[in-house]
């Protein structure tokens, strides 16, 4: 996965913050995922994200009035920003991730039309990486509740997208395999410079990948020319060592003559080289009545060695 593409991703979608209540919840309850409630009413939630951890104290602060302490650790090699907010108002947020989708797709935390789509960006800001748009179209989200993650993929497929949920050590995952699902998770969660990145990304390969298709058809069509002209050759040369090309009919002397002279030469260009030219079904006739010519040659040699 692309660290530098999920900080672009991440730094486009903190310029876009929402404005109206109901989807700074939705949002935040996107960034606080896989937080814990404590029974005290407590909330303690990692973020790898500085940006992701101030927007998080700010919305908490805005939405339930608490007081948010943040500390930066370092985890196995990463910064990660721990997060510590008191507040019953927090820890039912919290509480309601763990069944974020109810049975009609809709996120529970959901008000109005446009919460969906910050509950994406929260999700983006809190767990999610990109791979390098120009060489692999992945992306994952990871939630740590396989069976809040499991309906999550619900609330993505009402939006056209189709996630795999895997699961590991305890823990689920979104995998977004589908270059055209990576766009529309990247548009929908407010990224829509970098789903265009995205997009590009996926053109480049497809011409890429038509590029070398036509390369690799190019090189067998070569090759199986060069194949048939070399047999051709070959019987031709062989006629000619039985002193006998001189005693071909015209058209087939002809022919036999110009293969000898232009051996690397496709069938439409030889053909074209006749006086009069003819057809390249008529070179193909010809060219098979010297190869028969030249076996029945050798019928002939085996004939005179047993006698």
């Amino acid at each position: 996965m692309s660290g530098g593409f999920t900080e672009e991703v991440r730094g486009e979608i903190m310029s876009r913050l929402p404005s109206a209540k109901c989807c700074r919840a939705a949002m935040l309850g996107g960034l606080l995922v896989n937080a814990e409630a404590g029974l005290d009413g407590s909330v303690m939630y990692r973020l790898t994200s500085a940006e992701a951890a101030s927007t998080a104290a700010k919305f908490i602060k805005s939405l339930f009035g608490s007081e948010t302490s943040t500390s930066e650790v370092n985890c196995y090699g990463r910064r990660v920003y721990v997060g510590t907010a008191g507040g019953e108002g927090v820890a039912e947020l919290v509480r309601s991730m763990s069944d974020p989708v109810g049975d009609d797709g809709k996120p529970a935390v959901a008000k109005c039309p446009n919460c969906g789509r910050y509950l994406i960006s929260g999700l983006i800001m809190s767990s999610a990486t990109f791979g390098d748009p120009g060489k692999s179209p992945r992306a994952e989200i990871k939630i740590n509740d396989t069976y809040a993650a499991e309906r999550l993929s619900r609330f993505f497929s009402e939006e056209g997208m189709n996630p795999s949920v895997s699961s590991r050590k305890g823990t689920g995952s979104l995998l977004f395999r589908r270059a055209e699902d990576v766009e529309s998770l990247l548009a929908f969660g407010g990224a829509k410079n970098c789903a265009m990145k995205a997009m590009q990304g996926k053109l480049v390969r497809e011409f890429r990948a038509d590029v070398n298709r036509r390369s690799n058809f190019e090189f067998k069509n070569i090759g199986r020319t060069a194949g048939a002209a070399g047999e051709q050759t070959a019987a031709i040369m062989k006629i000619a060592s039985a002193g006998l090309l001189d005693t071909l009919p015209e058209g087939l002397r002809e022919t036999a003559k110009l293969r000898l002279d232009n051996p690397e030469a496709p069938l439409s260009e030889l053909a074209s080289m006749h006086s009069p030219a003819i057809s390249k079904s008529g070179l193909s006739h010809r060219l098979a009545r010297i190869a028969v010519i030249a076996s029945e040659l050798d019928g002939r040699n085996g004939h005179s060695r047993r006698s």
